[in-house]
């Protein structure tokens, strides 16, 4: 089991049981439904392995309501995105910061506070292909630097307590196979502050 394998390792903070577990929107036509008995079994599994990690579950910050995964995790986990593609194309979640506080303020209403991580920061395109071989331009206009920076200012806003940032291999990407390091730069300059 890899919480055995690994539990000792110092740089591992937590547990992560599942990916959206609670998400139907995307995951149920592929998946099929959820079986909450054996994630419950999942968790205690985990904990009885490391009692000395916390054990993290994660939810859609756009769709999903958050309770299930909330009052069973002990650290919460949650994506943001801003910047998707839709079946008619390109498109920004019509949601401001506050979204995501009045969220968190309900479920710490009624399962008291927790570490709340945005577990997902999307800060890389959303594309329908592979990054290599789709042209620049498209690239920049699903996710530029304004893009780029738009996101790291609303995650600031949104009340989480961390965020862990989506993409680094595209910034990656942008900088040695694009010429365009301006998002490995300013990542540099968020992980230096």
């Amino acid at each position: 089991m890899v919480a055995n394998r690994y539990k000792s390792y110092e740089n591992i903070k937590y547990w992560q049981i599942e990916n959206e577990p609670y998400l139907a929107f995307f995951s149920r036509s592929l998946c099929g439904e959820l079986d909450e008995e054996f994630l419950e079994k999942e968790i205690a599994l985990v904990k009885k392995l490391d009692p000395t990690k916390p054990v993290l579950l994660t939810s859609s910050g756009e769709f999903d309501p958050w309770f299930q995964a909330y009052k069973r995790a002990d650290v919460f986990g949650s994506s943001l995105y801003l910047y998707v593609w839709w079946k008619s194309g390109p498109f920004r979640y019509p949601i401001t910061p506050g979204f995501f506080r009045i969220k968190q303020s309900l479920v710490e209403l009624i399962y008291g506070k927790k570490p709340k991580i945005l577990i997902e920061l999307s800060t890389e395109p959303w594309l329908r292909r592979p990054i290599v071989g789709t042209p620049n331009d498209i690239l920049l206009s699903r996710m530029g630097i304004d893009k780029f920076n738009e996101m790291i200012d609303f995650a600031g806003q949104t009340g989480f307590d961390t965020q862990y940032l989506w993409g680094a291999e595209w910034w990656y990407y942008m900088k040695i196979k694009q010429d365009q390091p301006e998002f490995w730069d300013r990542a540099q300059e968020l992980f230096s502050e």
